[in-house]
């Protein structure tokens, strides 16, 4: 039975409206708005979200920080770890308030920090 769902390859036609990207505060309030295109994304997800790598300077400014501090973060010397290696004694719930106190730029949840500290942790 060939496959029915909608999110077939061959059903999906490409998007090529407008996307908006909102750009919030930390509590959320509206900081900047830009209308993009859809043209060019999935080549730079790709990029960036499979083969990790630096797409060089990319449209508005706040995806081009968002990419590099992602890009960033994910790098064993980078100042996340480093601080998450340095911290190694104190409690995750403890850590996560402080990482997100700190490390506010990255836009992360404390589900996200829990993991990341959890992830390094099995690997020390």
């Amino acid at each position: 039975m060939p496959n029915e769902s909608p999110y077939h390859p061959r059903l999906v036609r490409p998007y090529s409206g407008p996307i908006a990207l909102n750009i919030v505060g930390d509590r959320f309030q509206p900081v900047d708005s830009y209308s993009l295109e859809a043209k060019g994304f999935d080549s730079l997800y790709k990029g960036v979200m499979i083969l990790q790598s630096d797409p060089w300077e990319v449209h508005p400014p706040p995806l081009n920080k968002g990419i590099h501090l992602y890009l960033d973060y994910l790098k064993e010397d980078s100042d996340l770890l480093v601080y998450i290696q340095e911290h190694r004694e104190v409690q995750i719930t403890e850590l996560v308030s402080d990482l997100m106190m700190k490390f506010k730029e990255y836009g992360l949840g404390d589900t996200q920090y829990s993991e990341i500290i959890k992830t390094y942790r099995r690997n020390l």
